[in-house]
């Protein structure tokens, strides 16, 4: 404000009267303009004013805002709006946000929302600590509770050729066969197709073979595995071919010699000498239930009947006759297998067949 120069005065420091003749600023926070002649008074900016004349109690803003305030970077500074958190909020369902705007809280989702959101990258430890109340895995890439493992108890049932429980699996009964136990694992080939053979096909020997009898059923052990699905039999003649035949059926006993599935008659068709005769079984196929032993059985009926290739003299007639039976002729006078065959004599050949 503008003060006249030659205003008498009165009072003030020096306890006597005179003439202003020169105004001056006691600080910084206000600046005097021609202080000789016509004094003009500005206030400085606002932090000068603080700088000289600091605040003695708290500044009430009358419910004013104070704006274009710089971010406060100490301690002490005010801050401004915008670095102040006025909103908490959570990027995924692992952090769970609740309470108030003013008075947030801050959880952990549980622990499969966690690993849901962030599967682990590598492997992790777990300090040597257990995973307890782990339920029972099912899926092949599932963590085994302890209980669900031989060592906590459980009891797996065996499978395969084993039966009962592990720790303590025993060998199913029927599941040691002869097949499994070969003597001959690499030279006992299969003739294509077949399923089981009487005798492996590479030990006969005998050219002229096992001379059949007409009308007289011959039978020989084979051993087929529990389970085989069965849709013909076949034999093989020797030197000898059919002459005028009249029923030529092939059949599977069990060994009890009950019969269990037969071929159908071939009747009059001709079957030459070194040649397979393949017949099907009616009315389709058989499946073994046991792994037997089974036997294999030709019946004909024919002014001359065959003869089948068969191995040499084996041993003598007394060990093949021996419990069980290996193979013998059975019954006479017949032109269709029986349902249960008699052992009569045993030849000494064993003779080749097999099934497919």
């Amino acid at each position: 404000m503008p003060i006249g120069l030659g205003t008498p005065s009165s009072g003030g420091g020096g306890g006597g009267s005179g003439t202003v003749t020169n105004v001056s600023s006691a600080n910084t926070a206000i600046a005097v303009a021609t202080p000789t002649t016509t004094p003009v008074l500005t206030l400085a900016t606002l932090d000068v004013i603080a700088a000289d004349g600091p605040p003695a109690a708290a500044v009430a803003m009358n419910a004013q805002k104070i704006t274009g305030l710089a971010n406060g970077s100490a301690a002490s500074d005010a801050a401004a709006y915008g670095q102040v958190v006025h909103t908490v909020a959570a990027t995924d369902t692992s952090i769970v946000v609740g309470g108030t705007a003013t008075a947030p809280t801050i959880a952990t989702g549980t622990l499969d929302v966690i690993a849901a959101d962030h599967p682990p990258a590598a492997d992790w430890s777990n300090n040597s600590h257990k995973i307890t109340s782990l339920a029972n895995g099912s899926g092949a890439q599932d963590a085994a509770a302890y209980g669900q493992t031989i060592a906590g108890g459980a009891t797996p049932g065996a499978g395969g050729d084993l039966t009962g429980t592990y720790p303590n699996p025993t060998v199913a009964a029927g599941k040691i066969t002869l097949q499994k136990l070969s003597i001959y694992p690499v030279v006992d080939l299969m003739i294509s197709g077949a399923k089981a053979e009487t005798i492996p096909r590479w030990a006969v020997s005998d050219a002229g073979g096992l001379a059949l009898v007409s009308q007289q059923v011959f039978a020989t052990a084979i051993q087929i595995p529990n389970g085989t699905v069965i849709t013909s039999i076949s034999w093989v003649s020797g030197t000898t071919a059919l002459a005028t035949g009249v029923n030529q059926v092939f059949g599977l006993y069990s060994s009890a010699l009950n019969l269990l599935a037969h071929t159908t008659d071939d009747t009059s068709t001709a079957w030459a000498a070194s040649t397979i005769k393949t017949l099907n079984l009616t009315p389709g196929t058989y499946t073994t239930t046991t792994d037997g032993p089974f036997y294999l059985a030709v019946l004909v009926n024919a002014t001359t009947a065959p003869t089948i290739a068969a191995i040499a003299t084996v041993a003598p007639a007394l060990l093949l006759s021996q419990a069980p039976v290996i193979q013998g002729r059975y019954d006479t006078g017949r032109t269709t297998l029986p349902a249960t065959i008699t052992y009569a004599t045993s030849p000494s050949k064993i003779a080749f067949g097999y099934v497919s």
